[in-house]
């Protein structure tokens, strides 16, 4: 099966091995619509960056095309054209980490139309990449942890951190200043640094903290940096909403709070700062959730399931 793929979703289909066969193409390009026919599958992210003229003009030639689209979840709100709405019906799939915000979002019509189109496959990471910090995993030196353990049965708890480092990972770091401060949160505070890109260094990022706060919802990168945090095994606030209510479950993993409520929001982290046996035991399952449901490995397994329903 010849698969072609838009240069940002290659790296989604590369773990893809014989009998499939994986090319990127440029989309707004003529030499696409002459050789799309020669494709069994087109696999493309939407909304697109640049204009689809030549490949909506392919699969108009090609008119036994089949087409799946993967759909990005920063990109919620936009008006649909007409070409755009014929381009999303002809799809034989269209897939998106969350269904929910299809529902609320501006695909919403096309959703209702034709629901049998729609998969939901969540994001995944990298487990192997995405770890908890070294006091989550069992000690080298096993004399050393087991008088930890000794230590820490006899006298109870007697092990602890000075202070809870608290990650916030808003979009404008100056908007939350005035609000959380160390003395209204109970521990440090560390802006998170969302942009970066090298693995090494988010992973970091996360593992220098025991809790991350989101105080605002940014859509699809706020619910990436919810999963990667979890596989981290911090403990995550979030804004309750519909988009984001079904990435983890409410005092399990995490605990949400009323949007745009500054006082609930700092509640919430003070539940956190104030029970270290809950914050623990909530960082445990926020792990164990993403082994579960959120591993690159189960993502890869959905999308392999698609392909081969494509095939038929």
């Amino acid at each position: 099966m010849k698969i072609a793929c838009s240069p940002e979703i290659f790296s989604e289909l590369a773990f893809l091995k014989a009998p499939y066969q994986v090319e990127a193409v440029k989309l707004n390009s003529f030499r696409l619509a002459r050789k799309i026919k020669d494709f069994d599958l087109l696999v493309i992210s939407w909304p697109s960056s640049g204009p689809l003229f030549w490949l909506r003009v392919g699969l108009i030639l090609a008119r036994s095309q089949k087409l799946a689209i993967f759909g990005n979840l920063q990109e919620t709100d936009f008006k649909l054209s007409y070409l755009d709405t014929k381009l999303l019906l002809r799809a034989r799939r269209i897939i998106y980490p969350n269904l929910e915000s299809v529902r609320h979002g501006s695909l919403s019509p096309i959703y209702w139309k034709a629901p049998e189109k729609f998969r939901e496959i969540p994001y995944g990471v990298n487990l192997e990449e995405y770890v908890p910090k070294d006091s989550f995993r069992p000690s080298e030196n096993a004399v050393v942890e087991k008088f930890k353990a000794i230590i820490n049965f006899v006298t109870k708890k007697v092990i602890k951190k000075d202070r809870l480092n608290i990650l916030i990972a808003g979009k404008n770091p100056e908007e939350w200043r005035d609000i959380f401060t160390p003395e209204r949160v109970g521990g440090r505070i560390i802006y998170f640094n969302g942009q970066e890109e090298e693995t090494i260094k988010r992973v970091k990022s996360y593992q220098e903290g025991d809790v991350l706060v989101i105080p605002e919802n940014e859509e699809g990168k706020t619910a990436q940096e919810i999963i990667e945090a979890l596989a981290c095994g911090l403990v995550v606030v979030a804004p309750r909403g519909g988009r984001l209510n079904n990435i983890f479950d409410h005092d399990k993993q995490g605990l949400f709070f009323k949007p745009k409520d500054s006082k609930d929001l700092l509640e919430k982290i003070a539940v956190l700062c104030g029970d270290e046996e809950k914050r623990e035991a909530m960082a445990l399952a926020a792990r164990k959730l993403a082994e579960n449901h959120y591993g690159k490995k189960q993502r890869e397994d959905k999308i392999n399931q698609i392909i081969k329903e494509l095939e038929k």
